[in-house]
């Protein structure tokens, strides 16, 4: 499996540049002992989840010595930013619509969200425009349904199988 922490490993350690999805999973399948495969690939998660980090500490990393293509190759840029299977850096949480969504879909549980309320629920008060593009979005996805007074909540059993018949 070429995860994200694998696929850093693959590009840096191994190849020293960028990988493409093909490359990176051939590249994984050529270094995959067959009597243990498990134990080689929970390794290389390990590896690149503890060692060879999205921000890497070569300084203390058992490979620098030589054994990593990227630092033995002298480049400069990280060969596992833009690579197969590595994630890019998401946004930072606090202020985004993510945070927003969650504190409305938790005010939603303990009880109907009225409109006036969105912003102050949402945890911005001056701003009821993106409160409510943020609610729209909740509702569109079938996370809340707006009752007939108007009011925001959880959908029910009964919403649920008219969004997602079995």
């Amino acid at each position: 499996m070429v995860d994200t922490n694998v696929g850093r490993l693959l590009a840096r350690a191994v190849a020293g540049r960028r990988l493409r999805a093909s490359e990176a999973l051939a590249l994984a399948e050529r270094l995959l002992p067959v009597r243990a495969a498990r134990e080689w690939n929970l390794a290389a998660m390990d590896f690149g989840s503890l060692v060879c980090r999205a921000r890497p500490s070569c300084a203390t990393c058992p490979l620098a010595a030589g054994a990593c293509a990227w630092r033995a190759g002298g480049a400069s840029e990280d060969p596992a930013r833009g690579s197969a299977a590595v994630s890019a850096p998401q946004r930072a949480f606090e202020g985004s619509d993510r945070q927003g969504r969650g504190r409305l879909l938790r005010a939603a549980c303990a009880g109907p969200i009225h409109r006036r309320e969105l912003a102050r629920l949402a945890g911005w008060p001056g701003d009821a425009r993106r409160a409510a593009a943020v609610a729209r979005r909740l509702v569109a996805e079938g996370l809340l349904v707006e009752d007939a007074a108007g009011l925001l909540r959880l959908p029910g059993a009964e919403e649920q199988r008219r969004r997602h018949p079995l």
